[in-house]
Formats: C-alpha cells, structure tokens, sequence
C-alpha cells in the first residue's frame, strides 16, 4: 500500500532528484546527494524547484566554507539545505519566521507587539523559551538555540501571518502547509538538525562582520 507520500507530486520530484543525484557532479559530496534525495517528498513536483535548490546550495556553501572553514560541519550543510529549500517553497512563512527572529533580537528597539498575548515579541520568544514561565529569565542566545521553528510558527506566526492585507495572495503562493510544518519538524536521527531560531540569524553576526567584512561594508550590518 502507498504511503502518503508516494502521490503523484512526490514520485515525479522523486524521479527528478534520482536522475540529478546519480549524476557526476563534482561539487556534491554523497551525503548531501542523499539529503537532497531524501527531501524529494516536500518538492511541489517541477524539476525547475530542485534545480534552483541545487544552484543556490552550491553557490552558498562556496561562501560558507570560505566564511566558516572546519565550522561548516554536517549540521550546518543539512540545515543549510533546509532553509534554502524554506525559502523556495515556502517564501511567505519563512518571510515571517525571519522576521520574528529580528524582531525578537533586537526587541528593546523594535516592540512589536501581539494583540493575542499582549507581550512584545522578544519577550513571547522569552517566556516560550522557559516553557511559558515568564519569570525564568535566559539569555537570547539560549532562547533562540532551544527554540524550534515548529514552535515559533505555532506560537507566533500561525497567527501574526494573516495580519499583513495581502496575506491570502502571499500564502497561496507557498506550498503545501502540512508538508510545510511536516518540514520544520524533519530531522536526522543521528545529526539531530531540527531548525531553531539560531539557524536563521546568526547572534553574533556583528561579530562576524567585522572580522569577515571589508570596512565600507560595515554599515549594513548596523542596528
């Protein structure tokens, strides 16, 4: 019996990703041939999503490896990939979880407040953190770290994404929002890569910058 994620969409990006995998392609290393294979299910079904996946991978994880060296490990390069895929398939709901991440680290400047819970965001990333007790107090970087995208999306965006006026054109631009949470909670069993707050602004990322970055720069990384 076919499981649910034998249907039609999926056996073609199947297809598509088994024929791009066996290729001789120099620049994928095995593993990540089999990551790519393995989110076959997710892709919408049209060899023009894996393509761009494929194409903007390999020409980040050129910089990252340049900018991060013995750093880029496995964990890195398979969320990399699952962000990548977020961005093409799902560009709305990422759009929204990379703006709770901003708004949450930089929260004493930026009070974005949720009519729901009457909080700002950085303190609904805080109290979420300690399992809903807002009188544990943790650091942002052990909020954003031990923080799930399954649960920021639950918790905040779920409900703050139908706020913007064209919410409903951009979500019907998104793919499937079942296999879109489906994706979020997707991790390796032995590299354990669920996808937190951390993975997608980088806390130290002035930091970097300056050690990274040339002087003129500088200035778009500035709060």
């Amino acid at each position: 019996m076919a499981s649910d994620d034998d249907g039609p969409s999926s056996q073609y990006a199947a297809e598509e990703t088994g024929n791009w995998a066996s290729s001789d392609d120099a620049t994928m290393r095995p593993d990540e041939r089999r990551w790519i294979k393995s989110f076959a299910r997710y892709f919408p079904g049209k060899a023009r999503h894996l393509n761009r996946v494929v194409n903007v991978y390999s020409v980040s994880r050129i910089v990252a490896v340049k900018s991060l060296g013995p750093r880029m490990d496995d964990v890195f390069r398979r969320k990399l990939i699952k962000i990548i895929l977020l961005a093409e398939i799902w560009p709305y709901r990422l759009a929204w979880l990379l703006q709770i991440a901003e708004d949450a680290l930089h929260g004493n400047e930026m009070q974005r407040k949720t009519e729901k819970v009457g909080m700002s965001v950085n303190q609904l990333v805080h109290v979420l953190a300690n399992y809903g007790d807002p009188e544990e107090s943790a650091t942002m970087e052990n909020a954003f770290r031990g923080l799930s995208l399954t649960t920021v999306y639950d918790e905040i965006v779920g409900v703050l994404m139908y706020s913007a006026v064209d919410a409903n054109t951009a979500l019907s631009r998104d793919g499937d929002p079942q296999l879109f949470h489906l994706f979020l909670e997707e991790s390796d069993e032995s590299l354990k890569d669920v996808l937190t707050l951390a993975d997608l602004i980088p806390l130290d990322y002035e930091t970097i910058c300056k050690h990274t970055c040339s002087r003129k720069h500088q200035d778009i990384f500035k709060i």
